[in-house]
C-alpha cells in the first residue's frame, strides 16, 4: 500500500478564504469601467486559470486593458486586500500543516493564482513546511492540464502515487486526477461534483494525516452535504 509523503495543496478556497477578495476585486474593475459583470459570472471563473478570467472580463467590458493587464490589476487589488483585511484561513488548515512538520509530511503549494498572493498566504504558514510552490504565472500549461501537479510533484521527488492534492474546485481536481494523484476535495463556492474514486469532505476541520493515508490508500470519502 503506498505511503503518504507530500501534500500538494490548491490556494484560494482550500488554503485560504480568497474567493470572496478575487470576486469583489473583479465587481471593482467591472465598475470602474461600466463592464457588464456581476457575481454570477464571478463564481463561474473560480478555480479557472488568472488569463481565462482576464479575457472574460476584457469581453465584458474591460476594453482599454489587455487580459494581461487584467490579471495584474486584480491580482494587485487583492494582495493589498489581505494584507490590509488578513488571510482568512480555511478551516483546519493550520493544524494540518502542524502535523506535516511533525511527521515530516511535505508540502507544495500548487495554484492558477499568481506568485504575489500565494506568497503573503505561505508566510504566514509554519516555517519551512513548504517546499516548493507552483503558481500561475510560472506554469507552463495550469489546471486542469495534469502538468501543474504531475510537476510538482517531480521537483519533490516523490512518486505520484505518494502524493495527495487538497483541492476546492473542479480544474484542479481534474488536473490532479489527470496527473495519477489522489484527491480530497473541500466543499467550495462551485462544489466539485461526485466521481469515481473522488473524495469529498465539507472542510478540513475533523481532516487528520491519517484521513489523508486512508484516501491515499484507496478508501473514498462521501462527507459533502450534497445537494445534487
Amino acid at each position: 500500500m503506498p505511503e503518504l509523503k507530500a501534500i500538494l495543496w490548491d490556494h484560494d478556497g482550500t488554503l485560504v478564504e480568497t474567493e470572496p477578495y478575487w470576486i469583489e476585486a473583479e465587481e471593482e474593475l467591472a465598475l470602474i469601467y461600466g463592464a457588464s459583470w456581476n457575481e454570477a459570472d464571478a463564481i463561474a471563473c473560480v478555480g479557472s486559470p488568472m488569463r481565462e478570467t482576464g479575457e472574460r472580463l476584457r469581453i465584458a467590458g474591460v476594453h482599454d486593458m489587455s487580459a494581461d493587464e487584467i490579471v495584474d490589476w486584480l491580482v494587485d487589488r487583492v494582495a493589498v486586500m489581505m494584507t490590509e483585511r488578513g488571510i482568512l484561513w480555511m478551516p483546519g488548515v493550520q493544524e494540518l500543516f502542524l502535523q506535516c512538520r511533525e511527521q515530516g509530511i511535505r508540502c507544495a503549494v500548487v495554484s492558477n493564482a499568481w506568485r504575489k498572493v500565494v506568497d503573503i498566504t505561505v508566510a504566514g504558514l509554519p516555517e519551512g513546511v513548504v517546499e516548493y510552490v507552483l503558481a500561475g504565472d510560472e506554469m507552463i500549461v495550469a489546471k486542469p492540464d495534469p502538468w501543474p501537479y504531475a510537476h510538482a510533484a517531480e521537483v519533490l521527488g516523490v512518486p505520484r502515487e505518494n502524493c495527495i492534492a487538497i483541492e476546492d474546485a473542479l480544474p484542479g481536481t481534474l488536473s490532479a486526477e489527470a496527473a495519477g494523484i489522489a484527491v480530497l476535495t473541500v466543499k467550495g463556492m462551485m462544489q466539485v461534483p461526485a466521481g469515481p474514486h473522488r473524495s469529498r469532505v465539507i472542510d478540513l476541520s475533523d481532516v487528520t494525516l491519517d484521513t489523508l493515508r486512508d484516501v491515499v490508500n484507496g478508501k473514498q470519502l462521501e462527507l459533502v452535504e450534497v445537494a445534487e
